[in-house]
């Protein structure tokens, strides 16, 4: 059985780091920057359900199932988004 465990992945330009119920702020604010939650090709909460959606993404991660991620850009140390690996197994 595959063993999945959350890490840190370092690039030149963004970090990608395990979600916290910490990133309800910087989330909530990258959420403002136009209106994500109405694109057909993403998943993203409206800034009322960040709460709820990092919730769901620490639950999902225990489960094995997916990995996500926090972006975050390097140079400002600002939270830009979210991205994962779906069915990493």
């Amino acid at each position: 059985m595959l063993t999945i465990e959350r890490i840190s992945l370092v690039g030149k330009y963004i970090i990608l780091r395990p979600p916290s119920i910490e990133d309800i702020d910087g989330l909530s604010i990258a959420a403002k920057d136009g209106k994500i939650w109405n694109n057909s090709f993403t998943q993203f909460p409206n800034a009322s359900e960040i709460s709820n959606y990092i919730q769901e993404l620490l639950d999902l991660c225990s489960n094995g199932i997916i990995l996500p991620f926090i972006t975050i850009d390097k140079a400002s140390s600002t939270t830009v988004g979210t991205t994962r690996y779906l069915n990493i197994d």
